[in-house]
């Protein structure tokens, strides 16, 4: 681990993880992305894909309102989860 404190760095291992289609150490280093930045809409939107692609439809919407709360004018998130 380069930089374990750097939540973008978990953020980014995570989707990367999850286009290979490894889900659980997606699941891993999303929670972990934020546990480090949880005022983050980003990273709660992308912790919102994982949840979907893991079956976990309940967690990833309430990850969706978490973002849209931390960035309620945020275009792109708005749109991802309208």
């Amino acid at each position: 681990e380069l930089a374990p404190e750097y939540a973008a760095g978990w953020q980014w291992g995570g989707l990367l993880a999850l286009f290979r289609g490894d889900v659980e150490t997606a699941r891993q280093r999303a929670e972990r992305a934020a546990t480090l930045d949880p005022g983050s809409a980003r990273v709660m939107a992308d912790l919102a894909w994982v949840e979907a692609a893991a079956g976990r439809a309940d967690r990833a919407l309430d990850r969706c309102r978490q973002a849209k709360a931390l960035a309620p004018g945020h275009e792109v998130i708005a749109r991802c989860f309208a």
